[in-house]
């Protein structure tokens, strides 16, 4: 994950996952440090603790100017990836992040379609039998998950005060499936 947020925030490969100690000198050309620099307000959440992959300590080094992680988000209650805070419980505030200025940066760092994978939904709608998608499968769940999560963006992109908002999602690295015998190669 850490190594996707790198390649996509900062066009680098790390060596190591250690960045509590990396030099602030490494982070000036991510994307935040630039955008700060031409009057972007920099926002990053993420609903995992803060100091999971040190991201207390290179979040701001990257450039984020204001940072919410697990412990500062107590109302996104609690989904099993992680013990952390349910990604859909996040919109109202990642759509308070994102009006909080005209020229505002808001990076999300997703959890909640992470193995272990939850089998509690707030977004019913997939339905993976009609998928050829074992029901309970790993699978099965990080499929509903991800549907959730889309459900829950589309809503936000079609709320009338995000016009203008432009959104790009990037994903980190293929799904953990452990049970290889759970439609693994459903995934493409």
């Amino acid at each position: 994950t850490v190594a996707g947020e790198l390649r996509e925030l900062c066009r680098k490969q790390p060596t190591t996952f250690n960045l509590k100690d990396a030099d602030a000198s490494q982070f000036r050309d991510c994307l935040p440090n630039q955008l700060k620099k031409q009057g972007y307000e920099t926002q990053a959440i993420h609903g995992a603790m803060s100091v999971m992959y040190d991201r207390s300590s290179w979040y701001p080094k990257a450039g984020f100017e204001h940072i919410r992680f697990f412990e500062q988000l107590p109302n996104a209650g609690v989904c099993r990836a992680f013990s952390g805070r349910c990604d859909v419980k996040l919109i109202p505030e990642i759509k308070n992040q994102l009006l909080a200025s005209d020229r505002s940066f808001v990076y999300w760092m997703t959890l909640s379609t992470h193995a272990p994978y939850d089998d509690t939904l707030f977004i019913q709608g997939l339905d993976c039998t009609a998928l050829k998608i074992k029901e309970k499968s790993e699978t099965c769940h990080n499929y509903k998950l991800q549907y959730q999560f889309f459900s829950a963006l589309s809503q936000l992109i079609d709320d009338p005060g995000m016009k203008g908002v432009e959104i790009y999602v990037a994903g980190d690295h293929s799904p953990p499936i452990f049970n290889l015998g759970d439609n693994f190669f459903s995934f493409k």
